[in-house]
C-alpha cells in the first residue's frame, strides 16, 4: 500500500471510531502492520472486523487476524478455482481420447479381413512375448493393447 493509500486508511479508521484516540505509539504499531500490505486485504479485512465486532475502540489483534483470515480464504479460492480449472480441462481431455479412440476402432473395424490379419501376423511377430492372438476378427473384443499396436501398425504412418 502506498503511503496516500495508508493514510486513506487511518483516516477511515479513525472515521469509524470516533472514540479511538490512540497513542502515538499505538500509531506506529499500526502502521507497521499495514503500510506493507495489499490495500485490497486491507480494506477486506476491515470490513470483516466491523461486521464482526462491535466496540467503539478498534483493537489491532482483531484486524491483523481478520487480515491473514482473508488472505487464507482468498488463497483457498485461488486454488479451488485452479483445481476446477484443471479438472475441466482433463474432462476435456478425456473425452478427446475418448472421441480418438472409437474413431480408431471405426477405422480397423472398416478394414478387410484379409489386411487385419496380415496387420495381426505383423503384430504378433513383432510382440508374441507380451500379447495373445485374438480369438476372432471381433475388433471390439482384442485386448485394447493389441488392437493398438494393429491400429498403430495399420494407420500409424499415415
Amino acid at each position: 500500500m502506498t503511503d496516500e493509500e495508508y493514510r486513506d486508511f487511518w483516516n477511515k479508521l479513525l472515521e469509524r471510531y470516533p472514540e479511538y484516540n490512540p497513542t502515538m505509539q499505538q500509531t506506529k504499531d499500526w502502521r507497521r502492520e499495514f503500510q506493507h500490505k495489499d490495500v485490497y486485504i486491507v480494506e477486506a479485512a476491515v470490513a470483516t472486523v466491523v461486521s464482526e465486532y462491535s466496540s467503539s475502540i478498534p483493537k489491532l489483534a482483531w484486524f491483523v487476524k481478520a487480515f491473514f483470515k482473508v488472505v487464507k480464504s482468498r488463497a483457498r479460492e485461488s486454488s479451488n478455482k485452479r483445481i476446477e480449472a484443471l479438472h475441466s480441462q482433463e474432462d476435456v481431455d478425456y473425452k478427446e481420447i475418448l472421441k480418438e479412440r472409437e474413431a480408431n476402432m471405426k477405422q480397423l473395424q472398416a478394414v478387410d479381413l484379409d489386411t487385419l490379419r496380415s496387420a495381426c501376423r505383423v503384430v504378433l511377430d513383432k510382440y508374441s512375448k507380451v500379447l495373445k492372438a485374438p480369438k476372432d476378427a471381433d475388433v471390439k473384443s482384442w485386448d485394447r493393447n493389441f488392437r493398438a499396436c494393429v491400429w498403430v501398425e495399420l494407420f500409424g504412418n499415415v
